[in-house]
């Protein structure tokens, strides 16, 4: 491979948020693009001053303004930047996301699907079973919304498979999907987070993503449900012996972070991450 350039691999157009600005902004740009975080930029000069994600949110629930959520002087890189030196230090800081700058300016972002991107165009054929360094955390098809979400809290695990009593995998279900059966009216829990009430705005998908806000803000309660009732069914998964490049491919058509590993009975066996192919394009 030869040696690319952060420009040759960011996205250009970013998403991004102003300071001074009000959490609400934040909340539905995240939601809106399906996002877990963003740049925040100076107004009118488009200096980078931070990173928003979910979880400041999370960790400051009465917080309003961004300035005071978002993670100052984030780190960042070049357009002239190597991938290979982006990668690390995506790697070694926990990063899922770079931004981009020309001086102090916003040019860019360097995300994980962006290096998925040249992971599956590298056409790696070598077998993914070297690449499982991630958690793997399942849970039975008859585990209730609660306990699902002690276990995401505990685990740090952001994709629990979900088993049935063969041991075989017959589901997915994310930190998303446990917050999306509610009886709780969505007009009600927009205007309550400062999002107004103009539900037609908003897709499915963002409306449950809401959803996940908001219960994580206010504490409520979780049906009591089994798993099953919201996990995505007969999910994408891949062998030890499925080439990193094609499972590069399934995470990006599918916008995964992860897809069960299974053996010929489609019996669970590990959790294959993106960043467990990310790092492929280190060595």
């Amino acid at each position: 491979m030869k040696e690319l350039k952060v420009k040759e691999v960011m996205t250009g157009k970013v998403i991004h948020v102003s300071a001074p600005g009000k959490k609400a902004d934040a909340i539905r740009l995240l939601i809106e693009n399906k996002i877990s975080g963003l740049p925040v930029v100076k107004k009118d000069t488009m200096k980078l001053v931070g990173i928003i994600t979910r979880k400041n949110i999370f960790d400051q629930p009465h917080e309003q303004q961004v300035a005071m959520l978002m993670t100052k002087d984030p780190v960042s890189v070049t357009p002239d930047t190597s991938l290979r030196e982006a990668v690390t230090i995506m790697l070694e800081k926990g990063l899922r996301r770079l931004p981009v700058v020309q001086g102090e300016k916003l040019v860019g972002i360097l995300t994980m699907m962006d290096i998925l991107r040249i992971v599956e165009k590298e056409r790696f054929e070598t077998p993914i079973e070297n690449h499982l360094g991630g958690p793997c955390v399942p849970v039975f098809e008859g585990t209730p919304l609660k306990v699902a979400a002690t276990i995401f809290d505990v685990s740090k695990a952001y994709a629990l498979p979900v088993l049935d009593a063969c041991g075989c995998v017959v589901g997915i279900v994310t930190d998303y999907d446990i917050f999306s059966c509610t009886s709780l009216d969505t007009k009600t829990v927009m205007s309550s987070m400062g999002l107004g009430n103009d539900e037609d705005a908003w897709n499915p998908e963002g409306i449950r993503n809401l959803m996940r806000l908001y219960y994580e803000i206010s504490e409520k309660e979780l049906p009591n449900i089994p798993v099953k009732k919201v996990m995505v069914k007969d999910p994408e998964t891949v062998t030890k012996k499925t080439s990193i490049s094609e499972a590069a491919r399934r995470m990006r058509a599918q916008n995964f972070r992860q897809l069960p590993v299974v053996d010929d009975n489609d019996r669970l066996v590990a959790m294959l991450f993106d960043v467990d192919l990310m790092s492929v394009l280190l060595k």
